[in-house]
């Protein structure tokens, strides 16, 4: 597949990602903001992986990719998995979280992940890989193929939401979640490709947000919660909105890439910085919210998710670029490549 993004509208689209991402990975959001959750869990975190449609995917090079993918992952939940076993699991022993979070390591599984290696947005890596693997078998197919392939997507799509939740908590590698997104994703690269004019998905966007709320829809990639034909206007309500809002952002990162004169930097920072901020940024979180009550605050109140909010950004990406200027940097590549993995390639 090849690219029609220009680097500065990826970076720029990258780093509005990641602050949704982190915005949507907040406590506060979560317990007193649930409906604004549900609707930003429907597009941002699938928009990231719609990025996939424009990278080159090929077979010869899925080796690499596991390396410079899976190896970062490996090595934060590992890193992980440690304090959170001695501060929040004394009663386990270490056999059974050693046990635990390798099986957690080697399934990709939130479900898992979350409970050996105390957070479940680890996940998002495996699933990626899987993407990179579900895109160059794609891309090697013929004309007549691909569209069998469409074909066999559309109907995961629509079956999906009806695998049961023992069966979705067991899929290794976010296979079902790929499963779902790609015809999804298929579909974005055609409209961000013949670039509809602006206001039509931005219209969309709001009354499909609309429509998203009205019909009660849920749509979390993490926990392959999604609907199904079962339920018609929620799925299409739920694919509405997912499609609206990723060629809606990618339209307006477009206008700010040629337009800012430089006022889109720090998104620029943020985008260039991702796939590392992404791996940070839950223990910022929840560090954040342990100062704010041994500060005696609220943390209910919305001052909290402001701090907590800044201070996971920010200090992501401080941190982000202090280990990418540090030793720590080499152990966190793949040997076979010495450029830093993105969230892009």
């Amino acid at each position: 597949m090849i690219s029609s993004i220009d680097p500065k509208t990826r970076l720029i689209f990258r780093g509005t990602l990641i602050l949704l991402v982190i915005l949507g990975h907040n406590y506060w959001v979560h317990d007193k903001a649930y409906e604004f959750y549900k609707w930003l869990y429907s597009f941002h975190v699938g928009s990231f992986l719609a990025l996939s449609a424009f990278t080159q995917a090929r077979l010869r090079k899925i080796p690499e990719k596991a390396l410079s993918y899976l190896w970062p992952y490996v090595v934060f939940s590992a890193v992980y998995g440690i304090p959170f076993y001695l501060l929040l699991s004394p009663d386990r022993s270490a056999d059974a979280q050693l046990i635990g979070l390798s099986c957690a390591i080697l399934s990709g599984n939130a479900e898992t992940l979350d409970e050996f290696a105390g957070f479940e947005m680890l996940w998002f890596m495996p699933a990626f890989f899987t993407l990179y693997v579900a895109n160059a078998a794609f891309a090697s197919l013929h004309s007549i193929g691909k569209l069998l392939a469409l074909l066999g997507f559309a109907l995961v799509h629509l079956f999906a939401g009806t695998i049961p939740a023992d069966i979705k908590a067991s899929l290794p590698f976010g296979i079902g979640i790929v499963g779902y997104m790609f015809l999804l994703i298929s579909l974005f690269r055609y409209l961000a490709e013949i670039r509809v004019p602006l206001l039509i998905p931005i219209l969309l966007f709001l009354a499909s947000s609309i429509l998203f709320i009205i019909s009660d829809t849920t749509a979390i990639l993490s926990d392959l919660e999604v609907p199904s034909w079962r339920e018609p206007l929620q799925l299409f309500s739920a694919d509405a909105l997912f499609l609206s809002a990723a060629v809606s952002i990618l339209g307006i990162c477009r206008i700010f890439a040629k337009n800012s004169r430089g006022m889109t930097k720090p998104l620029e920072w943020f985008g260039a910085q991702s796939l590392m901020i992404y791996f940070l940024h839950p223990p910022l979180i929840f560090i954040g919210y342990a100062a704010i009550e041994k500060a005696g605050l609220n943390q209910d109140e919305i001052l909290a998710l402001l701090i907590t909010f800044a201070f996971s950004a920010m200090g992501g990406l401080l941190l982000s670029l202090v280990i990418d200027r540090s030793p720590i940097r080499h152990l966190l590549q793949a040997k076979s490549r010495r450029q830093r993995p993105t969230s892009s390639n």
